[in-house]
């Protein structure tokens, strides 16, 4: 049975200070170290969000990492752009991705209690100050993710697009699904194991109207874990609760 594994990879623990609640001009950027993985989501002052992922491991390699980092970007639950990390410095991080439209570079560097972001493209560059801020738990949408759980587990499909806002969207192979197709992606797994997971971590905005959880997932199947990740979970405040508006996971690294 696949076990679970630390929060910090050892190509991510050179870079825990990308770790923490970060504010800046246009919003707020939270990230979080769980089952190996950065998950990054920001808050934006105009509204909406950007959901993020670092990695040491390419979407399609089931959690087996290659030494190499990437920045895997939905703004607003968008299908995912990958940027690549071209070294290893544990006193910067820099991504690129030369054939993306703008921007083409990410890159974040530490500074005490601040952390700089730099995004630029062949419409600029752009240099984003962030200062260290102490981030907001969301209790209501970490017990409405650990509803949505149960009702998954007691429901199976039915379950889990009940949970999903009208617009919502789930992050699948780097693309985006929605609609009728998250019951017809869902539906074969849910029918035949179970899909488990709780939340760990929270976040919610300064408006309140949207939060993030973070947390660990497993496979059961004939009572036997048959595996083990991770998510990020975006919601949004509607009138009958908090609904899901972009789910995303990550396979965690095999131990």
């Amino acid at each position: 049975e696949p076990q679970s594994g630390p929060d910090l990879s050892p190509a991510l623990a050179p870079v825990r200070w990308m770790v923490g609640d970060w504010e800046h001009p246009g919003g707020r950027e939270h990230w979080v170290a769980t089952a190996g993985v950065f998950y990054g989501v920001g808050f934006l002052a105009d509204g909406g969000f950007e959901a993020m992922i670092i990695d040491d491991a390419p979407a399609d390699a089931e959690g087996k990492p290659d030494g190499v980092l990437r920045l895997f970007a939905m703004p607003g639950g968008a299908a995912e752009t990958v940027f690549t990390a071209a070294d290893h410095d544990p006193e910067a991080l820099r991504f690129a991705n030369p054939q993306h439209d703008d921007p083409q570079v990410i890159a974040y560097a530490p500074g005490g209690d601040a952390l700089t972001a730099t995004v630029s493209g062949p419409r600029g560059e752009l240099v984003i100050p962030m200062t260290a801020v102490t981030g907001e738990p969301a209790p209501e949408a970490e017990a409405a993710d650990v509803a949505f759980a149960r009702a998954t587990d007691a429901e199976g499909a039915d379950g889990w697009v009940a949970a999903f806002a009208a617009d919502g969207a789930m992050m699948r192979a780097g693309a985006r699904v929605e609609g009728a197709a998250i019951r017809a992606m869902m539906a074969p797994l849910l029918g035949r194991a179970d899909l488990l997971w709780e939340p760990v971590w929270s976040r919610r905005s300064p408006d309140g109207q949207w939060a993030a959880t973070v947390g660990r997932a497993r496979i059961v199947e004939r009572a036997r874990v048959t595996w083990r990740g991770s998510y990020l979970t975006i919601w949004r405040a509607e009138a009958d609760g908090w609904k899901v508006v972009f789910d995303v996971g990550r396979d965690e690294q095999p131990l």
